[in-house]
Order: structure tokens, then C-alpha cells, then sequence
């Protein structure tokens, strides 16, 4: 008996664990699609940073923020720049082993990419229902 409550409290807060990951990201859902980089090991990582502030326009038109981790730092593109560790653990928690993660506009993952390839992510938000809806 005694070991099933363990276990029932181990999954309890397991759950808690990872509903806490995502619950950072919730004052985003219905507002912006994430896109979420991990360039910490990323040796090409300035070509990044640039290619991001070179599609500014293009990120607004689809409601996309990104979000780029760099050492212990966290950038947000293109409204500027954000400091916060905790902003930084929710973000590795979320990425978990990939390197770039799209998250839509409904909270959800929606592709894992090796790589930031801004047109890429673009071609992907594009064939979404919601972005199809914003267009019409």
C-alpha cells in the first residue's frame, strides 16, 4: 500500500513538473507563434542573430517571437531582449533535446527543426489552418 501511494504521489508531481514547463508559456497562447533556438553550442551562431533581424517584417506578419537561448542568456526577437533565468530553464525544459522547436499559436509543438531556417518555419506556419484563416 505504501508503495502505491509513493508512486501515486511521484506521478502527481511529475504532472505538476511538467504542466510548470509549459505554464510559462501560456500568456503567449492565442497572441504569438514561439519559435524556440538553442545556439549555445551554435558556431554560427552571429549568422543566426542576423538572419533573425533580417526577416523582422516577416516575423510581425505572422505573429512570431523568438526566443534564443545563448550561454545563460535569453534573447527575444523582435521585441527586444529578455532577461530572466527562470524564462531560461522554461525554455531548455521545453526544447528539451532539440535545437529549435516552432510552438503555434494554440500552445502546442508543432516541428522540430535541426536548424534555424527562417524559411523554413515560415513555409510551415504558412500551411497551418490559423495562418490560412489570417490570410483570407
Amino acid at each position: 500500500m505504501k508503495s502505491i501511494l509513493k508512486s501515486f504521489i511521484f506521478i502527481v508531481f511529475m504532472a505538476f513538473g511538467l504542466n510548470a514547463a509549459t505554464h510559462n508559456f501560456t500568456p503567449y497562447n492565442w497572441q504569438y507563434r514561439l519559435v524556440l533556438v538553442n545556439l549555445t553550442s551554435e558556431p554560427n551562431s552571429v549568422r543566426v542573430i542576423r538572419q533573425i533581424k533580417a526577416k523582422r517584417t516577416q516575423l510581425i506578419e505572422r505573429k512570431l517571437l523568438v526566443f534564443v537561448l545563448m550561454g545563460d542568456k535569453v534573447s527575444v526577437y523582435p521585441e527586444g531582449k529578455l532577461e530572466n533565468t527562470l524564462t531560461h530553464k522554461a525554455i531548455s525544459a521545453r526544447l528539451n533535446d532539440n535545437k529549435v522547436l516552432l510552438i503555434g499559436l494554440d500552445g502546442q509543438d508543432k516541428h522540430n527543426y535541426q536548424n534555424l531556417i527562417l524559411a523554413d518555419v515560415f513555409r510551415d506556419i504558412d500551411t497551418m489552418p490559423m495562418r490560412m484563416a489570417e490570410l483570407n
